[in-house]
């Protein structure tokens, strides 16, 4: 296997209680850009969390364990999840996988990565919860605080991004992880450019 010369992201974010969102962006992106692979080859992840992403020293994103993914292709076959079985990490699991892991698509995955990028740009988790129970209830029936509210300068776009990426309804989000990891690259380019006016305005005033 690999070695990857790098910590996960869980470890970033406790030593930075949150991460810039330029860097979290690249991060995402980089896992979208996976998860496109894995679903061009017919494999759902259902896994997705801070805990399964390393960025190495050189700021490349690797997806890790691959211990729950299952080929969507061959849905049911296997045996190894049994309709009404739930799998997957609460904190970072969309409505349609609590109950019924067998369902989960591409569109969970680009959930739980929708729901890792919250926890990047805010330090918090989407659902603290102390109970299976109350995280299932918040899970099916709301929608986690805004990440502005938690984290202000957080831009707009990017928290309209992570709401559609978490919708409730599978059929609300992003379709692909293509698609989502194209909106996430129009956003970056789009922050970077704003950016860099503002600092050649800064330098000419």
């Amino acid at each position: 296997m690999e070695y990857i010369d790098g910590p996960i992201v869980t470890k970033l974010i406790e030593q930075y209680g949150k991460l810039d969102v330029g860097y979290a962006l690249r991060v995402t992106i980089q896992i979208a850009n996976a998860l496109g692979h894995a679903f061009e080859k017919g494999i759902v992840h259902r896994d997705i969390k801070p805990d399964n992403i390393l960025v190495t020293q050189q700021a490349v994103a690797k997806l890790v364990d691959f211990g729950l993914a299952k080929s969507f292709a061959q849905s049911g076959q296997s045996g190894l999840t049994a309709p009404g079985e739930g799998m997957g990490t609460l904190a970072y699991m969309p409505p349609e996988q609590l109950d019924n892991a067998v369902a989960a698509d591409q569109r969970a995955d680009i959930y739980s990565l929708g729901a890792s990028l919250y926890h990047m740009l805010t330090g918090k988790r989407p659902f603290e919860e102390r109970t299976t129970r109350s995280f299932v209830m918040k899970i099916l029936n709301e929608m986690p605080p805004a990440v502005r509210t938690l984290n202000p300068a957080i831009p707009q776009e990017v928290q309209t991004i992570i709401e559609r990426s978490m919708a409730k309804a599978a059929d609300d989000r992003y379709q692909t992880p293509k698609e989502f990891e194209a909106e996430l690259v129009k956003i970056f380019n789009q922050l970077a450019a704003r950016y860099a006016a503002q600092r050649s305005r800064s330098a000419s005033g």
